[in-house]
């Protein structure tokens, strides 16, 4: 299970809060656990899957901090919040800065 000194030290995270770290990180752990268990997935550095499971946190409380945002646009950049692809696909992107994922068959 990744720290809240790795979080903080390693990847460099301010986001999470220590008090609200431990339910957030746990809640990534998972949904990396389940990206694992759908593709095949390579960590691509010697702390990639941890790096990969803050990352993910981050997304998750970003996510849950604008839930009832329907749309947020930036330019010619446009994301819908509450719709659960949408927060699936920054999941998985979060994840794929650190994590090798093969959806196909390699």
């Amino acid at each position: 299970m990744v720290t809240y000194e790795f979080y903080r030290d390693v990847f460099l995270g301010s986001r999470l809060e220590e008090d609200t770290f431990p339910g957030m990180i746990a809640r990534a752990e998972r949904w990396v656990q389940k990206l694992e268990r759908t593709y095949q997935v390579e960590p691509v550095g010697e702390d990639s899957r941890d790096l990969a499971v803050c990352a993910v946190a981050e997304t998750m409380d970003e996510c849950m901090q604008h839930q009832g945002i329907v749309q947020s646009t930036v330019g010619k950049v446009s994301v819908r919040y509450s719709d659960k692809k949408a927060m699936e696909q920054r999941l998985y992107r979060s994840a794929g800065v650190f994590l090798k994922i093969y959806r196909g068959v390699g």
